[in-house]
């Protein structure tokens, strides 16, 4: 959940602080996934036979980004 909460921290930077400062339980499950969902693409990205998923975890990462604001 640290994780994700700081990556998508990094990712909104105008938000940083609300996202620091906020606790939910709803939340931690966003910033969870979004973690999970970000890792993904790191290691698509090392395997160039899989990179063709990687456009879906990006959309995934911008939607759990835009529904955190």
């Amino acid at each position: 959940m640290r994780n994700g909460r700081a990556r998508l921290s990094l990712a909104l930077p105008l938000h940083q602080e609300q996202l620091r400062s906020v606790k939910s339980r709803e939340l931690d499950r966003l910033f969870e996934s979004y973690a999970v969902a970000a890792m993904k693409i790191e290691d698509l990205r090392k395997d160039p036979a899989r990179e063709a998923f990687i456009p879906w975890y990006e959309s995934l990462c911008l939607d759990i980004a835009s529904a955190s604001c």
